[in-house]
């Protein structure tokens, strides 16, 4: 029942509101209990867990980013023997910046162990665009590398000792070039010149350099303060004649020009011929500068050629063929011309060779004793690097 001021809900006499009165803020309803233990229970279990949750996040984002740099390794860079290890010495040129606070542009030294293929450092050498990077020696603790801007001492880490002019014993008459400083294997040594002209020695395994002997003065006198670097030797590519350790001659004979069609001979006189493949150019052993370049992998019973993949494909293989018997043991497709295997200690033969379709040199390629062709894939970065950088 209801009068002109007032009505009633469940039984209850209410006052409507006044004319223009609004109305009141709804209040929030209390807590109960049973929320309250469930608000508590949320903050214990899983606030906890945050951490990991945050880390399983990353490690996901990381699985769809790319763990390896964009780079472009450089046929200066060497093989080398350290406490009983080979090692290969490479050095590139990174195309990607690499991590956060990384400069752009740079130029990088990297070490792999080539009996597992682990990465063990990977240190920036300098910050140019398109600089030089030359391995020149290497003992059990010490690696000496020549750049454009000057000598790098680095140790078996992979951490700078000396460089530039910082080197004890020329230091500020230090030569801030590439082709200033060379190794001298006669001597086992590093020879250079410095700004007053002098020919000056640093031993394989010690940081301060010194007076040259009479030998050393005579093997430096071609060094100069020139930043230039001509690499048409390194980079020669593939050649139709070369020449193994015991004196076996190699050679491609075309066997039908009007679908290039080549086939491999081994052995001058005999002229035995082997497999025979599409577009073939052997690899020879770096540099190629001898009348007849040396072949890639004869030193371990093999010999390496770069060929098309067929007539009707232009997609480029490399393949081993085992020198007693002429048969292809391995192929793997490569991308863009080969330029030749490094020179590497007890017969060891290493390439550089790009993913198939990229003509940037990425993969370090390791010739096994049976013939088998293995890859390393250059420039790896820690996951918190890929993802962050």
């Amino acid at each position: 029942m209801t009068d002109s001021n007032r009505y009633l809900l469940n039984a209850s006499s209410v006052q409507p509101l006044a004319a223009g009165q609004g109305a009141t803020k709804r209040q929030a309803p209390p807590q109960t209990p049973k929320k309250a233990r469930r608000r508590i229970r949320f903050r214990i279990l899983v606030l906890p867990l945050l951490p990991e949750l945050i880390a399983v996040a990353i490690f996901c984002g990381a699985q769809f980013t790319s763990s390896f740099r964009s780079v472009e390794a450089e046929p200066t860079s060497a093989v080398v023997t350290m406490s009983g290890e080979r090692i290969a010495l490479v050095a590139f040129d990174d195309h990607t910046r690499p991590g956060i606070g990384e400069p752009m542009f740079q130029m990088r030294l990297a070490a792999y162990r080539l009996s597992d293929g682990a990465q063990l450092w990977d240190q920036r050498i300098n910050e140019e665009l398109s600089g030089a990077v030359v391995i020149l020696a290497a003992s059990d603790d010490l690696i000496y590398v020549a750049e454009t801007g000057g000598l790098v001492i680095l140790d078996a880490d992979g951490d700078i000792v000396a460089r530039g002019d910082g080197i004890d014993g020329i230091g500020a008459d230090a030569v801030l070039a590439v082709n200033a400083y060379a190794y001298d294997a006669g001597s086992d040594a590093i020879v250079l010149l410095s700004t007053r002209g002098d020919i000056l020695q640093i031993p394989v395994g010690s940081t301060s350099a010194q007076s040259a002997t009479p030998a050393q003065i005579r093997a430096g006198q071609g060094l100069s303060a020139e930043t230039r670097f001509d690499d048409t030797v390194l980079r020669a590519g593939g050649v139709e004649q070369a020449i193994g350790p015991d004196g076996t001659m190699f050679s491609v004979r075309s066997v039908d020009a009007a679908v290039d069609r080549d086939a491999l001979e081994i052995g001058a006189e005999s002229g035995t011929a082997a497999a025979e493949f599409v577009d073939a150019e052997l690899l020879p052993v770096l540099p190629a500068d001898q009348e007849t370049p040396r072949a890639a992998g004869a030193g371990q019973g093999l010999v390496l050629v770069q060929h098309r993949e067929s007539v009707n494909s232009d997609a480029l293989m490399v393949s081993s063929i085992d020198v007693a018997t002429g048969s292809i043991v391995d192929s793997a497709a490569v991308g863009g011309d080969l330029d030749g295997a490094l020179p590497a200690p007890d017969g060891t033969t290493v390439f550089f060779a790009g993913e198939e379709g990229d003509w940037y040199p990425n993969r370090l390629m390791v010739l096994a004793d049976d013939g088998s062709i293995d890859e390393i894939r250059i420039g790896q970065l820690p996951w918190w690097m890929a993802l962050f950088g």
